[in-house]
């Protein structure tokens, strides 16, 4: 319940009013939070106790579990370029990207196989650093390497709680990646030095086999400059042609057995050839324009301004001259019809030594042609050769070049452009977090016993104080609160006197008027001992006290507490009555004025159904019902004291006849029993007054009977096996209400007689 339903309650409680009862429902539902602080109340100096030593053990270990770090930082300076002697060569050079050579050269360091290298160090094995493969997995751990895009530097730390392992580890790793860099760079440079000196003596040697092939193309020849030697051969080629054809046409003239008349006369043919066949002079002149000719094409090669070009261009200029104004003079004499010597008319030469003079030069022909183009080939061959030799050359210079270059730069790249800055010996800790270690740890040690606590509390929950039963099940009121009177505070008994009488006002606010008849309240637990029979005894007493005629009757049929506390034992009760025995002959008035008794009744368990008596299987709700109805026309306050909810059979009987139910609740008590027992009053339809918390602290108590608020302060818990002691504790209770002024009310009036 809220604390403003709380004080709502109590003031009506004091103006006189009556709360009206509230049907049985489920309980509210309540905040981590408070579940959490419901489960450490009352545990909190255990918790403080358990935290103050587990925190101290834990700020100890978290002190000592990590020593200071030292770290030892080491750089690697990465040179854009590296100086030259004499040539700028592609290793001098900055790389085309030399931010990527960068990362990649500091992903070298922290690579695998410098770390399996460096782990066996001699100096860092002496500092006492672990063999492989520990070794390795622990220098992974100790060694970052970093750089930024655009730097030209490399950052290497190692941080360690040794300041020599430190220094010692850095400078093992770089003195291996500059090994190793060293090696990967001399083997790189001797493997070009290497493969250029091979393709120098490839290229010398295809250089050899090209000139060999040219000398051998020109043995047969004596030179291998064939182009004047092939102009030669095409202009005899030339010259035999015409021969040859002079030749034909004097056989053609000397030979009797063709027919001139069947011959058609030719055509007049006026072009410098045919001129040339009938004129010896102008053949002669085109035979040295021929010729002249053939030089000047073969001078063309020293280009057209060359005095030997220049003379034989004048020649042939002149030697053309001569031949138009011969060819004008003979075209003149052709036109005009007079005689012209004919070339082969001279000579008187006969027919078979013109046909032999044919022949030979038939075969000459032949044999210049054939000559002639096989030279023409050879030439060709060789000027192709000629052409992959000068190829040759300038790979094999261009080779060569390089190659020097190389030889020259090698000292200078062998030292490359990487230069390590080793670490030196940390004077200081870069790092020391025992502070943090020792916070941490006391605060898990803390942590761990409020957990330690919190898990008692979740795996036993209980109530066990006021306001947890308020606000667990506020659709219940709680009617009133009774003490532990086990503790031994000297205000206890007159809290105690208060409680009950305050309850006493509570339930008479929920009785029925005067004219219809007594209330029957039944006073009832969930499990045995927790307080029931005492709370009915005081009750009854308090009643009394009032001047309320109050009768007191004992239900619990296997218990018998009741009985036994006011020894009535062995009178006719509950049993004998229920049967059908007179009420008035069974109850008896007790030694306190106004209260009056009605024991459970003796019980034969030989043969109840013919000995006049009611077992507690035997009882029934009629007859419950018919004894209440006769006991309300005589007592203004009946309070039946029943066995167990969750226990018994009587106590579900009476709870479907009764006016009220009284459920009591001890500190300690499990809230899944009150719930069971709030749900079988449910099912049975019975109507729950209200709830009692038995054994409250001094403190629930106080707070319990202020009419301003009902905030509780939390108390030291005495246990949840806190059970009924026999008479002992319901003694306690009634000699507190006998010692609070002889039974006087809250208000101060003494009891009527």
């Amino acid at each position: 319940m809220s604390s403003d339903g709380q004080m709502q309650v109590h003031r009506v409680a004091v103006a006189g009013g009556a709360p009206e009862p509230t049907s049985l429902e489920e309980p509210k539902q309540v905040g981590a939070l408070w579940l959490l602080h419901r489960r450490l109340r009352g545990r909190y100096p255990l918790a403080i106790a358990l935290g103050v030593l587990l925190g101290s053990l834990g700020a100890a270990a978290g002190y000592f579990a990590k020593g200071p770090e030292y770290t030892s930082e080491a750089l690697v300076q990465v040179q854009p370029t590296i100086p030259r002697t004499l040539y700028q060569t592609e290793e001098n050079q900055m790389p085309p990207l030399f931010e990527n050579f960068v990362a990649t050269q500091a992903a070298m360091i922290e690579s695998p196989r410098v770390f399996s290298v460096a782990v066996d160090d001699p100096d860092l094995r002496a500092a006492g650093w672990p063999a492989p493969p520990r070794g390795i997995t622990q220098l992974k751990k100790i060694i970052k390497v970093g750089y930024r895009r655009g730097s030209q530097v490399i950052t290497v730390e190692a941080t360690c709680d040794d300041p020599l392992q430190a220094q010692r580890a850095v400078n093992a790793v770089l003195k291996t990646y500059e090994s190793l860099y060293a090696e990967q760079m001399v083997r790189g440079m001797n493997d070009r030095i290497a493969a250029l000196q091979v393709r120098r003596q490839e290229l010398e040697s295809e250089l050899n086999l090209l000139r060999n092939r040219i000398l051998k193309l020109g043995e047969m020849y004596g030179t291998d400059q064939l182009d004047t030697l092939h102009d030669a051969r095409l202009m005899r080629v030339i010259e035999l042609e015409k021969r040859v054809e002079e030749a034909a046409h004097t056989v053609a003239l000397l030979d009797p057995q063709v027919d001139e008349s069947s011959l058609e006369p030719p055509e007049v043919d006026l072009s410098l050839p045919a001129l040339a066949a009938v004129d010896v002079e102008l053949k002669q002149m085109l035979d040295s324009l021929e010729v002249l000719d053939a030089q000047v094409a073969h001078a063309q090669r020293f280009g057209p301004r060359h005095v030997q070009t220049r003379r034989l261009e004048e020649e042939r200029q002149v030697l053309q001259a001569r031949i138009d104004s011969r060819a004008e003079k003979i075209r003149s004499l052709v036109e005009t019809g007079e005689p012209i010597q004919s070339a082969a008319s001279s000579g008187g030469m006969t027919l078979p030594q013109a046909r032999l003079m044919l022949a030979r030069l038939s075969e000459s022909l032949a044999a210049a042609r054939e000559e002639a183009t096989e030279l023409g080939k050879t030439r060709l061959d060789i000027i192709d050769l000629r052409v992959q030799v000068e190829f040759k050359q300038s790979r094999l210079a261009e080779t060569a070049l390089q190659l020097e270059q190389l030889i020259v730069e090698s000292q200078n790249i062998q030292q490359g452009r990487v230069f390590p800055i080793y670490g030196d010996l940390p004077s200081a800790p870069s790092r020391d977090r025992r502070l943090q270690f020792m916070v941490l740890g006391a605060l898990g040690g803390a942590g761990l016993s409020v957990g330690f606590v919190l898990l008692i509390g979740l795996m036993r929950p209980s109530y066990r104080y006021l306001d947890e039963i308020e606000d667990a099940e506020a659709i219940v009121p709680v009617l009133g609160t009774l003490p532990d009177l086990t503790s031994r505070a000297d205000d206890l008994d007159s809290l105690a006197s208060l409680s009950v009488h305050h309850l006493r006002n509570m339930l008479l606010m929920q009785s029925r008027p005067r004219r219809e008849g007594g209330t029957a309240f039944m006073i009832t637990s969930a499990r045995p001992g927790d307080g029931k029979t005492s709370l009915t005894v005081a009750l009854g007493m308090s009643f009394a006290a009032q001047g309320v005629r109050t009768l007191m009757i004992d239900a619990d049929l296997v218990g018998h507490g009741l009985s036994s506390s006011m020894g009535t034992a062995d009178r006719p009760g509950l049993r004998q009555v229920a049967r059908g025995a007179d009420l008035g002959q069974a109850v008896f008035e007790s030694r306190f004025s106004g209260l009056w008794v009605l024991a459970a009744g003796p019980s034969t368990r030989q043969g109840s159904s013919h000995n006049g008596t009611y077992e507690a299987e035997h009882l029934s709700a009629e007859a419950m019902g018919r004894l209440l109805e006769e006991a309300r026309r005589q007592f203004a306050i009946i309070l039946i004291d029943t066995g167990p909810l969750m226990g018994s059979l009587e106590a579900n009987v009476a709870a479907t006849v009764a006016d009220r139910v009284v459920l009591t609740v001890p500190r300690g008590q499990d809230p899944r029993l009150v719930r069971a027992a709030l749900g079988r009053l449910r099912s049975v339809g019975a109507t729950c007054a209200g709830l009692v918390f038995n054994r409250a602290t001094a403190n629930d108590l106080r707070s319990s009977m202020s009419t301003i608020s009902f905030h509780s302060q939390s108390v030291r818990a005495t246990g949840v096996n806190h059970s009924e002691s026999g008479a002992e504790s319901r003694h306690a209770l009634v000699r507190a209400i006998l010692m609070s002024g002889k039974a006087t009310d809250p208000e101060g009036r003494r009891p009527e007689s």
